[in-house]
């Protein structure tokens, strides 16, 4: 079975092919209409979006549950908060990572083959990730085995192995995998970002460990992680799928009941990260590369500021709707500068801003950097029309149905608002509120927002500096990085 190293980034989660096998004769013989179908009637009738529960098992546990039995399929994604790579520490980088690699790699009885083998025979789904913030996992199971699925899944957390075999060998896969990236810049433009952007903040640390560090690595590290991170006061559960409301509460307490309620000690959540007062440019230089990879990042807004939503739509005019967004037609359409140009935002726990990557010839990357500046420029200086405005914003609301066609992706969903501290019925009320968004907040928002003395620029790829004119701007003001920290 094939290792993930998943980590939900956004609402819209990857579409999975729906399962086409009839409903069990045991469960409603009237399934009632996809969840699709309901989202859509809802975004046009006002009602609920999503019809999530709120509940309670009897050991406290809390879950969001969403019964969906228009295909016999179980999909549940939990996650432990504050225990990412960011509390690694420097001499441990890599092993919140390890242990997410490591967990299904056996687990009571069975050893990593058996424990494998299992999975593949029942056509169980199981797999783990970490993240900056959080540690996560995913179960997803035919209703017809989800005995066996839930027996494994709470082996894996409650009795993971950590043989010395299946810890050597992800082990050495991880380091392989740091050596394999020191030659794709998409990789190493986000290691550079992260060691320019956040210097000596746990956020520079490298998620997926040093050579070094995971070389250091035991198993005995691996089952400390485990025992102080896999606590249920940390724990956040989301389920949909076809089963009785009942009986997902039992199996809840079945899977998770055991692990302890509290760590003995436990790090301090990580602080805020204050976005520098001026930009910072870093450049790094790999010979023989044809293209080079662009990362551009000014601050965003939390999660929870009324600005939000108009943070949202102007991102989305900016970059973030693929052929109908600004960037792409103004650097790829009109310009031929790059295959594709992308604007979003991130939301983490100690920090959020917006991206902008690109990919680019060696040649064109100046005047590819340029020319974005420029329309950063153009959306802080002149109002977007009410046109503009509305084909975006329709774009946003009425994409959201189209995120929301299997049950991975409303657990996923429902994950999503969990780890961003959102309220169950968020989804009934954002529609009202990017409706609200007036062409002056967005221009209100970039004249605050985009400013090129507060850019963040890296570039990693074949490109040199002289390559790249020094201008006024400030983000042309290269720092030449000749080896990337927190690798080896």
């Amino acid at each position: 079975m094939n290792k993930s190293l998943w980590r939900p980034a956004a609402i819209a989660l990857a579409a999975l092919s729906v399962l086409s096998i009839a409903p069990q004769s045991s469960q409603a013989t009237s399934p009632p209409p996809p969840l699709m179908e309901k989202a859509e009637k809802a975004e046009n009738a006002r009602e609920r979006f999503i019809p999530i529960e709120t509940l309670t098992t009897k050991s406290g546990i809390d879950v969001w549950f969403v019964e969906d039995r228009s295909v016999p399929v179980l999909s549940i994604k939990f996650f432990f908060e504050n225990v990412g790579a960011a509390y690694d520490g420097a001499d441990k980088q890599g092993l919140a990572r390890l242990v997410s690699n490591t967990l299904d790699e056996g687990a009571g009885s069975y050893d990593a083959k058996a424990f494998q083998k299992a999975l593949n025979d029942y056509s169980i789904s199981l797999s783990f990730g970490s993240g900056r913030d959080d540690f996560s996992g995913q179960l997803k199971t035919l209703t017809r085995y989800q005995d066996k699925a839930f027996e494994l899944l709470k082996l894996a957390l409650n009795e993971p192995r950590f043989d010395d075999e299946a810890v050597t060998r992800m082990r050495e896969a991880n380091i392989a995998r740091i050596k394999s990236s020191l030659s794709d810049p998409s990789w190493l433009a986000a290691r550079l970002f992260n060691d320019t952007f956040y210097g000596d903040h746990p956020y520079a640390l490298n998620s997926g460990g040093t050579i070094s560090a995971l070389n250091a690595l035991t198993a005995d590290d691996l089952r400390a992680y485990v025992a102080r991170s896999l606590t249920r006061d940390r724990l956040h559960v989301a389920v949909t799928g076809a089963i009785n409301k009942n009986q997902l509460l039992d199996a809840i307490d079945d899977i998770f009941g055991d692990l302890p309620e509290h760590a003995e000690s436990a790090p301090a959540p990580i602080a805020p990260f204050t976005w520098p007062k001026s930009g910072k440019s870093a450049l790094y230089h790999i010979d023989g590369l044809p293209q080079s990879k662009i990362m551009l990042a000014l601050p965003s807004v939390r999660i929870d500021d009324p600005r939000y939503y108009t943070m949202k739509l102007m991102t989305t005019i900016l970059g973030g709707s693929g052929f109908g967004s600004r960037l792409m037609e103004e650097i790829r359409e009109k310009h031929g500068l790059t295959y594709g140009i992308y604007s979003y935002t991130s939301e983490s726990d100690a920090s959020e801003m917006m991206h902008i990557v690109a990919s680019s010839q060696n040649a064109t990357v100046a005047e590819l950097l340029s020319r974005t500046m420029g329309e950063l420029k153009r959306m802080a200086d002149t109002p977007v029309s009410e046109e503009e405005l509305k084909a975006h914003r329709d774009y946003l609301i009425g994409s959201m149905p189209l995120t929301l066609t299997s049950t991975d992706q409303i657990s996923g969903l429902m994950q999503q608002l969990q780890m961003q501290n959102l309220p169950a019925d968020y989804l009934d009320h954002r529609a009202d509120a990017l409706r609200k968004v007036t062409v002056d907040d967005i221009q209100t928002l970039a004249k605050e927002i985009l400013d090129d003395e507060k850019v963040i620029a890296v570039v990693a790829g074949g490109i040199k500096a002289k390559d790249i004119p020094g201008t006024a701007t400030g983000v042309y003001n290269f720092t030449v990085v000749s080896e990337l920290p927190n690798v080896e």
